[in-house]
């Protein structure tokens, strides 16, 4: 089960809905629930747990995840952990609270897409309250409903950001 299905399915079941038919189409970001297509669907219990974690904003950048060509623009920056845990199927299902504090300490989350045009980081930075910052060439098809930083920009941490972009995850990503 990808990732995105497991996220649907906890959403689902948040909500009581009993054995639902889901297909994904992880390229395009598409999450396809009893017939009706969505985009990226997060549990509201995730989402509500990463509003537990905003705490003052101690750190100006933050990423963890694999590094690729594609993303060595992040290099430059301060705060950043290669890891390959998302992608380990032992662990990507199980909470990773030490990514998550970190993001709910951080004024910036660096968000590259990776093999998609989209990156759950996004929805994550968001959730927890720091705003994205994608890659002066990247596309990230969910991009354009929030406030986010490209590489090049002037960052400047603006809490109107922060709670246009809460507000807009939970209209889009909760079931």
């Amino acid at each position: 089960m990808s990732l995105q299905e497991y996220y649907a399915r906890q959403a689902c079941d948040e909500i009581g809905l009993i054995d639902p038919k889901i297909k994904v189409n992880h390229l395009k970001g598409e999450t396809i629930i009893n017939g009706k297509s969505y985009g990226i669907v997060l549990p509201l219990s995730l989402i509500n747990y990463c509003k537990t974690l905003w705490s003052e904003r101690v750190d100006e950048f933050y990423f963890k995840g694999v590094i690729t060509k594609k993303r060595e623009w992040i290099m430059p920056f301060e705060n950043i952990h290669e890891s390959g845990r998302g992608r380990d199927k032992n662990l990507k299902y199980s909470l990773d609270r030490e990514y998550y504090t970190s993001l709910g300490q951080t004024r910036f989350a660096l968000s590259p897409t990776g093999d998609c045009d989209w990156s759950y980081r996004l929805f994550e930075s968001i959730a927890c309250g720091a705003i994205p910052v994608l890659g002066d060439d990247d596309i990230d098809i969910f991009s354009n409903d929030y406030k986010v930083f490209r590489h090049s920009d002037k960052k400047e941490y603006i809490a109107e950001y922060v709670k246009h972009n809460y507000e807009v995850l939970l209209q889009k990503a909760v079931l």
